[in-house]
């Protein structure tokens, strides 16, 4: 009983902020609490006689991730991932972002308790086309990538969405360290620090999650770095594109309209490269529409929120000795930090010396 009561508060506070906002967070508000009343138990999933053998494995793995998560790594113990909802989607919601077109300046909106953000999520796609319709009227590079999870920061129980059964063991222990490290640490007004750190520590979980389970010498762990490798590169060639514009955003002696033609001709180039020598960068064939991407700063920008510079976790983690939950209570101490990057190169810096 008491734990139902505390649930009901918790759905309580949610309608109440969402009354006091605008319609925006009333419309994703109905749509995060219709999914968690619709969630059911993973345990009583598991009593029915009519759930297939793959979900029953599915959400076995699910076990298993989540005690490696709280258990090796040290992340928040909570009930994220013990229900799943059925959904007709294979992805969740629909995020705008937004930046300057001569310019890696974002478009940032402002939320009431967790500060501002580059990027807006919307379940419904018609409204993220319409809110990426303003924004281009007023002159920004728009992009709407898909995102299938998010988390609540611990307000709600993130479940688990169906669509996920189809995930390898290593994309889904990723995912899910990725979300509990969110709940675990955040820093209000430090996107890009908060969404890099769950990126470290959600795509080294995952592959510790997978050596753990199988072995360095098994295929389930060979196979990782096949799809890793190839989104490794893609990563850096971006980060590399990024470097590049910002060199001429920065020419003081070109007009805005030089600079947007320079924009257009770097970023032809950069896909004609990759498809060029397609066969010599990459293993798989997950890039092979990369000429029909719409690549522009918006669309850079909503990568290096997430991946700029990864470095300092990883320097971090090898000073750790390659101990995962020594660097995530490194990481918890600095949730008061206003600029936890300084603080974490400081940390480095003195460690070296």
């Amino acid at each position: 009983m008491i734990k139902n009561v505390s649930k009901i508060i918790r759905i309580i506070v949610v309608i109440t902020i969402l009354l006091q906002v605008n319609c925006f967070y009333v419309k994703q508000g109905y749509y995060v609490l219709h999914y968690s009343f619709a969630a059911q138990k993973n345990e009583k999933l598991l009593e029915k006689n009519n759930v297939s053998d793959s979900t029953r494995a599915f959400l076995a793995i699910v076990n298993e991730i989540r005690a490696y998560a709280f258990d090796s790594i040290g992340l928040k113990r909570n009930k994220n991932y013990t229900r799943m909802v059925q959904v007709d989607n294979d992805y969740l919601i629909n995020v705008v972002s937004a930046c300057k077109k001569t310019g890696f300046e974002k478009y940032q909106w402002k939320y009431p308790f967790f500060g501002s953000a580059p990027y807006k999520g919307y379940f419904d796609k018609e409204d993220a086309v319409r809110e990426g319709k303003k924004l281009e009227k007023k002159g920004y590079d728009v992009y709407i990538g898909k995102s299938d999870a998010f988390s609540t920061l611990g307000i709600l129980s993130d479940p688990l969405y169906s669509y996920m059964q189809h995930y390898s063991e290593y994309a889904l222990a990723s995912m899910i360290i990725h979300e509990q490290t969110h709940a675990t640490l955040y820093l209000k007004n430090n996107v890009d620090f908060n969404e890099q750190a769950a990126v470290f520590i959600g795509d080294q979980g995952g592959i510790n999650f997978v050596r753990h389970k199988y072995g360095e010498n098994s295929k389930e762990f060979k196979k990782i770095f096949l799809v890793k490798n190839d989104y490794d590169f893609f990563i850096q060639s971006l980060r590399e594109l990024y470097h590049t514009l910002d060199s001429v955003y920065k020419l003081e002696v070109l007009s805005d309209t030089e600079k947007l033609s320079r924009k257009e001709e770097i970023i032809n180039r950069y896909k004609k490269d990759l498809v060029d020598n397609y066969s010599a960068y990459f293993k798989t064939d997950n890039y092979r529409s990369i000429d029909k991407a719409k690549i522009n700063n918006a669309y850079i920008t909503s990568r290096m929120t997430y991946h700029k510079d990864l470095s300092v976790f990883d320097t971090l983690y090898k000073r750790m000795n390659g101990d995962l939950k020594k660097s995530v209570h490194f990481l918890k101490s600095l949730k008061n930090e206003k600029k936890p990057f300084d603080r974490m190169n400081e940390y480095l810096k003195d460690r070296t010396n």
